[in-house]
């Protein structure tokens, strides 16, 4: 059992890592809001675009809301408070997380050509995964909800700490699945084409890797700490540490992925040219000025 103090130090790295994935989220937006308005709002509507935009400003909002109340700027009265909180904060945080998955996904159609069959693919395993993830978050609301011991230290900092679970960490493995299968979906291909030396250095492969990589990288460790949280720290202040730090950081790369590419094309298309049983494009080579000037061909454009 820990004392008080002991807690109250717990209280204070939550409200830490809150601030901390707020003054990301905002600064990043002002760092790139130049190549939103630049690169997005000049585009046609499709379903990328909307879903960043979405994703980008309701982010903003809920990710203040969330930060406001775990300062104490928001006091938490009751546990009826509470409970609606929680239910605020975690459809906010569902469909912040499933908009950067779909458009992650969207990115993995558009590496493998927009063909169908690898539509129908992951648009089969999203809805399996969806179901799974939202039947969990839905229990774990429902059992905080039901218990009156949900919320730990309310009297004494008016902050809504629910406490952790099994649902949760469930919750974060079975997203954290759908991850490495995305980042595969988009590795296995730029893997291919990065073996083809013409095609290593083509902006596109650049990029589509890097970004790739990072949020990777970022789901990974975005994942672990809310396994680790829900399980070594689940009746601590530090239980739901992800939703505070977590989700805005993924959030953010996952909108970087989007806005690098759109800065490298003015509108979205299929990205990558027909890869041929063998995984190797068809590929064009010309010299232009003594610079070596390499162009994918048979490749299908598509608004996505």
């Amino acid at each position: 059992m820990e004392s008080f103090q002991e807690a109250m130090h717990k209280v204070f790295l939550r409200q830490l890592f809150s601030v901390a994935g707020e003054a990301f989220l905002v600064y990043n937006y002002f760092i790139t809001l130049r190549m939103e308005v630049d690169h997005i709002w000049s585009a046609k509507w499709t379903v990328a675009k909307a879903l960043f935009l979405f994703n980008r400003y309701m982010n903003l909002v809920g990710q203040t809301v969330f930060t406001l109340q775990q300062l104490d700027v928001w006091h938490a009265s009751s546990f009826k408070f509470c409970s609606h909180f929680l239910w605020f904060m975690g459809i906010f945080g569902f469909i912040s997380g499933e908009s950067i998955r779909i458009l992650v996904l969207l990115r993995a159609w558009a590496v493998w050509g927009c063909k169908r069959p690898v539509a129908v693919t992951l648009i089969g395993i999203y809805l399996f995964y969806f179901l799974a993830n939202f039947g969990v978050v839905l229990y774990a609301i429902t059992r905080i909800r039901l218990s009156q011991q949900a919320f730990v230290y309310l009297e004494e900092t008016g902050i809504c700490i629910a406490r952790g679970g099994p649902a949760g960490w469930i919750a974060a493995v079975i997203g954290f699945s759908l991850d490495v299968f995305a980042f595969a979906m988009v590795a296995y291909p730029l893997s291919k084409l990065y073996m083809t030396t013409q095609l290593r250095y083509s902006p596109f492969v650049r990029v589509l890797s890097m970004d790739a990589l990072l949020y990777f990288f970022v789901t990974v460790s975005s994942g672990t700490l809310g396994i680790i949280t829900q399980t070594v720290f689940s009746n601590t202040p530090l239980a739901d540490t992800a939703m505070g730090f977590g989700l805005p950081v993924t959030t953010v790369f996952g909108q970087r992925v989007v806005l690098n590419l759109r800065q490298l094309r003015s509108k979205s298309q299929c990205l990558l040219p027909n890869i041929d049983p063998t995984g190797h494009p068809a590929y064009e080579m010309s010299r232009t000025g003594g610079v070596m000037v390499v162009r994918t061909v048979d490749v299908t454009v598509e608004e996505y």
